[in-house]
């Protein structure tokens, strides 16, 4: 029997921290996903006898073998293959749809893009290329979502996210975070179950704060100290530790639900022509 060891390629996600801060430069923002991305892509006919599966369906038939031809879910090849081809198509088509190709190789994120620009014109020239861009490579492009009415009304209903079919204060994940539209402003959709205060616990409570612009640092860095207090006492990972700390625990749980009424602005005041500045700052500290 022949095996073969299947790479998973090279890295050719953008960073998440960029898209997100590229995401708030400019007023208006436009966002899509490539539908089935994986099966509009076909595999080299010499490389589909690898993906072969057996099936039947209904107790009563034999089982056949499938050969699927196009990239298929589930294979650590595939997130590659998919965005190699994204990669192609704009890289190719460069010159005839800049605006698309440019964004594409900048703020996409395996099948969603995710964009900001400066002006409401500039995004309906951008959802023109895009689709017109993705339909020479056989890709389809749905659930559009902008801050922009006049760019949603040239798009079809079933085009569309559902969130924006009507103008209201509804939200929608954007790359992990929860954007509204009309108030263009990002929350944080905050789901609590009160449990114990264990190692365990406390390291799921924490990891499961998706905070990738560090809006949360002072929320997840009191989290992240509890967590260094409990490895310092030498406390087992289903332990439980002392009353004290346990009553620390219970009101962080407890206040950890008004992040659900925490919002930021998403546009930070940037425009075409403006200049920025950028300042960081840092501290010691002995806690942390």
């Amino acid at each position: 029997m022949t095996y073969f060891t299947q790479e998973s390629g090279p890295k050719l996600y953008n960073d998440l921290i960029n898209i997100l801060l590229s995401y708030r430069l400019f007023p208006y923002v436009i966002s899509t996903d490539i539908k089935r991305m994986y099966l509009r892509i076909l595999l080299k006919e010499n490389q589909r006898k690898y993906q072969k599966v057996l099936c039947r369906f209904s107790p009563q038939e034999e089982l056949k073998t499938y050969t699927l031809n196009t990239v298929t879910f589930g294979l650590s090849c595939s997130p590659y293959l998919a965005l190699r081809c994204v990669k192609e198509l704009a890289t190719t088509e460069s010159k005839k749809y800049p605006l698309a190709s440019e964004r594409v190789l900048s703020d996409s994120y395996m099948d969603d893009i995710c964009s900001s620009v400066s002006s409401e014109s500039v995004a309906i020239e951008l959802q023109a290329q895009l689709v017109a861009m993705f339909k020479t490579g056989g890709f389809e492009l749905s659930k559009w979502a902008s801050n922009s009415s006049a760019l949603l009304s040239r798009i079809p209903d079933e085009d569309k996210l559902e969130s924006c079919l009507s103008w209201d204060d509804s939200s929608f994940k954007v790359l992990g975070l929860s954007w509204h539209p009309v108030t263009d402003t990002f929350a944080y959709e905050v789901n609590v179950k009160s449990t114990e205060c264990t190692k365990r616990n406390v390291l799921k409570l924490t990891a499961s704060i998706f905070d990738v612009l560090g809006l949360l640092a002072p929320v997840t860095l009191y989290a992240n100290l509890l967590i260094k207090h409990l490895w310092q006492q030498n406390i087992g990972w289903d332990e439980k530790p002392p009353e004290h700390i346990q009553n620390v625990w219970r009101v962080f749980q407890q206040e950890l639900t008004l992040l659900s009424s925490l919002s930021f602005r998403r546009h930070i005041d940037v425009f075409s022509d403006s200049a920025v500045t950028l300042v960081g700052f840092g501290d010691a500290s002995e806690k942390a």
